[in-house]
């Protein structure tokens, strides 16, 4: 038995099953598969800010000027769950968190990307009396975006991998001269 819909052989499709309606302790619940992630992040920023108060006359001056920059690296390694293993499911008024049966192993659907921002700027407020304020100023920012994809490679997929490879009207083992 069971909630929500039933299959063309009249059990049911959905998430949550029971064997007997009436007894509590024969609800399960399918586990969902985890997201996977094997990640490393890696991240270099730094600010630099310099101020200067300062008159010329009677205007005042806050000048603030500097430098930002920001290098973010992440590696992604692709992961999934093999030979169609799965979490059994779980009771669902008295789950037992320490399950088996799930086995998992990098698929080789790696991605790599990397960002890289940097900027200028200088900025002063001029102070007109202790009533009026203007502030003006520029800033410049760069932004770079770099993803890849890099197949993970096994040597039981390339059975070649590390041989030599020569064309085939030459003997194996016979010096090549170049030219």
């Amino acid at each position: 038995m069971g909630t929500g819909v039933r299959g063309a052989n009249g059990r049911p499709t959905g998430n949550i099953t029971y064997i007997n309606p009436a007894d509590l302790a024969t609800y399960t619940i399918a586990r969902s598969l985890p997201t996977f992630k094997d990640q490393r992040n890696t991240i270099l920023t730094d600010q630099l800010n310099l101020r200067a108060d300062f008159s010329t006359g009677a205007v005042g001056h806050a000048l603030s000027a500097g430098l930002e920059f920001t290098r973010e690296e992440l590696d992604s390694y692709g992961q999934a769950a093999t030979g169609g293993s799965s979490w059994p499911a779980a009771n669902l008024y008295d789950p037992n968190w320490n399950v088996t049966g799930l086995n998992w192993a990098h698929n080789g659907a790696d991605a790599h990307g990397k960002t890289t921002t940097s900027a200028i700027y200088l900025f002063d407020t001029l102070s007109f009396g202790e009533s009026f304020l203007l502030t003006a100023g520029v800033r410049a920012d760069h932004y770079k975006t770099d993803v890849w994809q890099q197949p993970h490679r096994h040597r039981a997929a390339q059975p070649d991998a590390g041989r030599v490879r020569y064309p085939a009207e030459l003997e194996a083992g016979r010096a090549v001269q170049g030219g």
